[in-house]
């Protein structure tokens, strides 16, 4: 997996398909990485450094927190083969 630019200040993994990570940076960065595909598959700018990530069950909404706090909506589809994609809402 590619290098992020300054420290990882969180970090969490879903539990709905432990093939998502999720980290928050103090490069202002929220980035979503599947290990499947050993790379990040979406980045957000928080525009503050993140401090805290919540993941809530299921998986369709993630929390960020810093000097502001974001809602990331997502959408989890599976297709014939099983695999889950992530689906920004």
């Amino acid at each position: 997996m590619k290098k992020k630019q300054d420290y990882v200040r969180s970090g969490l993994v879903s539990q709905d398909n432990p093939d998502i990570w999720v980290t928050g940076s103090y490069d202002q960065t929220v980035k979503i990485w599947d290990t499947r595909m050993k790379q990040s598959v979406m980045t957000l700018n928080h525009s503050s450094p993140v401090e805290s990530l919540l993941m809530f069950p299921g998986g369709s909404l993630i929390v960020s927190a810093g000097n502001f706090f974001f809602f990331l909506k997502l959408k989890t589809k599976k297709n014939k083969t099983k695999n889950n994609h992530l689906y920004l809402n």
